[in-house]
């Protein structure tokens, strides 16, 4: 115990003002008191503010070129292939005789 006593209860003090500080970090939003601009919201309701949202445009949902019934026309072929598929091994099993 080389330290004095004063070292050794700044050092306490410093760890609990850490704690109580990470503490408030992780306590729920509804918990937190900010006194910054923030909207009036009620207690537990969650406002978005979306006035100032500026989208790339690779995250932004664009159409491009062609569509039918909202696919992409390689996901309609690809459709018709896997049903044409179907239809053959039906029919195939139904010319099977019967034992």
């Amino acid at each position: 115990m080389n330290k004095p006593f004063k070292y050794l209860m700044e050092h306490r003090v410093d760890r609990k003002k850490e704690r109580r500080e990470n503490a408030a970090q992780l306590a729920p939003l509804e918990e937190q008191h900010k006194t910054a601009a923030v909207s009036v919201q009620q207690a537990g309701a969650i406002i978005v503010d979306s006035d100032n949202l500026n989208l790339s445009n690779d995250v932004a949902e664009r159409r491009r070129g062609k569509q039918i019934m909202g696919m992409e026309p390689v996901a309609v072929v690809i459709l018709i292939f896997i049903l044409c598929f179907i239809a053959f091994i039906a029919w195939q099993i139904s010319l099977m005789p019967a034992e």
